[in-house]
């Protein structure tokens, strides 16, 4: 058997030895860093000098609550209670409102991004880890700038591609281009 074949990448090797909590707590980060109304919240510093404090917080809050150390029985989360949790925070902590699809969203990723670690599967994982690895390799050029800005549009609708597409196809978004696609085309050209 050729070794190629059977040998797990650096990146796979450091995914296989994180623990789901790890792995929930990197794939918060991701989806953060995707949702536009945080990443401006954090970047003109929505909180003062205590934004980057507070987007911490609320990252390791979702992760304990989600992934709690003692294990115990706990009822799943709902949609509801997680979408209540971040607008109670970014209201309270990083004072900006943020429209009810959007918290309905973020709450619908983390809950699928955990139910599916906790499976073992790494789906939602490796699409937000692509999306990441992609937008951040782009050099934003004025021209580009339409290019990022469709991608972050078009994330949702990846995200709700996510449930419904094998790993082996990729869904088309209605008359145009998926995600992948997009991001793929910004790398492609970066690469020249």
């Amino acid at each position: 058997e050729n070794p190629s074949t059977t040998s797990f990448s650096e990146e796979e090797e450091t995914k296989k030895n994180l623990t789901t909590k790890e792995l929930f707590n990197n794939g918060i980060t991701n989806i953060f860093e995707l949702w536009s109304a945080m990443k401006m919240a954090r970047q003109h510093q929505f909180a003062g000098d205590d934004t980057e404090h507070l987007y911490k917080d609320l990252i390791h809050n979702l992760v304990e609550w989600f992934c709690p150390d003692d294990d115990s029985d706990m009822e799943p989360l709902t949609k509801n209670e997680v979408k209540v949790y971040i607008e109670d925070v970014i209201e309270d902590d990083f004072g900006f409102e943020e429209e009810q699809d959007c918290l309905k969203q973020v709450a619908e990723d983390l809950i699928t991004l955990h139910t599916e670690l906790v499976k073992g599967k790494m789906d939602l994982y490796n699409v937000l880890e692509k999306a990441i690895k992609n937008i951040n390799k782009i050099d934003i050029k004025p021209e580009d700038q339409k290019k990022k800005d469709l991608i972050e549009e078009n994330f949702k609708e990846m995200m709700n591609q996510h449930d419904h597409k094998t790993s082996s196809k990729k869904k088309k978004k209605k008359g145009g281009k998926s995600i992948a696609d997009l991001v793929g085309s910004l790398s492609d050209s970066d690469d020249e």
